[in-house]
């Protein structure tokens, strides 16, 4: 069945890495609704990005679940 999520960014901050990156951290809160069952995710978000001709791209993404040491079904929807 598909998915409903939601996800809530808060604590956004951004900085200019040595190499020109640009690093944007953010705390996220997701919530996902499957199969009339609620699961929620706290998660630290690190986005490394590049600039490319009309715009920005994402080089690399780091996802740090604050619960990372507990056991997880498998995620319908990407963080």
């Amino acid at each position: 069945p598909p998915s409903r999520v939601h996800h809530h960014l808060s604590a956004v901050r951004s900085s200019i890495t040595d190499d020109g990156l640009i690093e944007v951290r953010s705390l996220q809160w997701i919530v996902v609704w499957r199969d009339s069952v609620q699961r929620l995710f706290s998660a630290e978000c690190l986005h490394r990005l590049i600039s490319i001709p009309g715009g920005l791209a994402i080089r690399s993404k780091t996802v740090r679940l604050l619960d990372c040491d507990s056991a997880h079904r498998g995620l319908a929807v990407p963080l």
